[in-house]
């Protein structure tokens, strides 16, 4: 889901409007957008659509959406991430995951890399997985 955290902001003219990308959660499917609004994205596996406006209120208005959220990108190093999510307090109480067995719904991860044990399946860090988005050429792995 990285592409729910993870987006570009896009500012442009509409009308002599400045507008921003929002995503659009709703239930059913998002019905006709108000005036000067742009469908940019729409999710194929979520219920969320990226919109661009400068009017979120008249998103929020619309029948099935619930919520409104700006697509921004999100920069955070791992010392500020951790002890933002209470990391460093379950370290110092003595817990280091071991034995622990999470899942994660991502857009994605580099299972090389030597965090993640280098290896994907039985007997490494990255156990299983699935590919659902088909890999083209426009995908592109970068180490950092």
């Amino acid at each position: 889901m990285k592409r729910f955290l993870a987006v570009l902001v896009a500012a442009f003219f509409m009308s002599g409007i400045q507008a921003e990308r929002w995503i659009v959660r709703h239930g059913p499917p998002l019905g006709k957008l108000p005036p000067q609004a742009r469908n940019v994205h729409q999710f194929k596996y979520l219920k969320a659509t990226v919109v661009e406006t400068a009017d979120p209120d008249a998103l929020r208005r619309l029948p099935g959406v619930t919520s409104v959220e700006p697509d921004t990108i999100v920069t955070e190093t791992l010392l500020e991430s951790t002890a933002r999510i209470g990391a460093t307090d379950a370290w110092s109480a003595g817990y280091e995951g071991d034995g622990i067995k999470i899942g994660i719904i991502d857009t994605g991860i580099d299972y090389l890399h030597e965090d993640l044990g280098g290896c994907f399946g039985v007997g490494c860090k990255v156990a299983g997985g699935g590919q659902f988005v088909p890999i083209t050429p426009h995908h592109i792995v970068v180490r950092l």
